[in-house]
């Protein structure tokens, strides 16, 4: 009995751990990931098509955050694409009208 709390215990503190390390404790902002609004008439599809082209395997779509406001969760490699750079050239396309950090 004692060694299934343990195990418990430990896959508790292991998930928590793993958890932490997605979100930066200073601001919020959970790590790789950016939400995008997009024009009603854009598709998303075309949008990491054209990410994909300037810096390939820099950028996925992670979910629909919004489908009613065309809202979608990317996740980026700041290997490959650092945020704010991202974040800048998304801001300069005409299909985006909004584009910030994905925050908890």
């Amino acid at each position: 009995m004692i060694d299934r709390y343990l195990w418990l215990f430990l896959f508790l503190l292991v998930t928590q751990f793993a958890s932490a390390q997605l979100v930066n404790p200073v601001t919020g902002q959970v790590n790789n990931e950016l939400l995008v609004q997009l024009d009603k008439d854009a598709s998303v599809t075309t949008l990491l098509s054209k990410i994909n082209r300037q810096k390939p395997g820099s950028a996925l779509q992670k979910r629909v955050a919004a489908q009613r406001f065309n809202i979608h969760l990317l996740q980026f490699n700041p290997a490959t694409w650092p945020g704010e750079s991202l974040l800048q050239w998304l801001n300069a396309q005409k299909e985006v009208q909004a584009a910030q950090y994905n925050y908890q």
